[in-house]
């Protein structure tokens, strides 16, 4: 895809139990604007006090969420600075017998984030802040979105966990050890 729509934020420097929380809620915000199986979700009280987000009741991308906080776990014991990126493709291609890759790119997010031992004040409006930075990400310039090529019938009442194919296609990495200065534009800083 020759547009590419590409969001870099960088969160902040925290510990490690706020900036999990704070990619968990990340995850979930951009998730609910780009997940197109079903409609499935759950009114979530964050760990930080009077915070709420929507959260996508799947199991797949439940384990992919926990999966990457065990990853940044063990990150943050030998590096402080990690790069998570999440990428939206338009397919899965399937390759020789088992091996498929993703093709058609068409947006990227990276939270750039710090952990240490520093424990932030504030973290209500801080957190606030940020969702209202990633809601506006979300919902500004989208012509590089792909057109969405779905039947209509796989959304109506019975049929919402179709087999069908009904999502975006997305991976999740995990980067240690960034250097601030390589990402050309950080957009957003708390």
């Amino acid at each position: 895809m020759a547009n590419c729509g590409n969001h870099t934020i960088n969160i902040f420097e925290d510990d490690l139990y706020t900036v999990k929380e704070y990619l968990k809620i990340a995850l979930n915000t951009v998730f609910y604007h780009r997940w197109l199986k079903n409609n499935d979700y759950t009114e979530e009280e964050s760990s930080i006090n009077n915070i709420y987000y929507l959260k996508i009741n799947d199991k797949s991308l439940e384990e992919e969420i926990n999966e990457l906080n065990k990853k940044i776990e063990n990150l943050s014991k030998t590096n402080n600075k990690l790069q998570i990126t999440l990428n939206f493709y338009t397919e899965k291609v399937k390759r020789y017998l088992i091996y498929e890759s993703l093709e058609g790119l068409w947006e990227t997010w990276n939270f750039l984030v710090i952990i240490s031992d520093k424990n932030t004040k504030d973290k209500e409006t801080k957190m606030r802040k940020f969702i209202s930075y990633i809601l506006k990400e979300l919902n500004d310039e989208k012509s590089y979105m792909p057109d969405i090529d779905i039947n209509l019938e796989q959304f109506t009442s019975n049929n919402l966990n179709s087999d069908k194919k009904s999502k975006f296609p997305f991976e999740i990495k995990v980067n240690a050890d960034f250097e601030q200065n390589s990402i050309l534009a950080i957009k957003y800083k708390i």
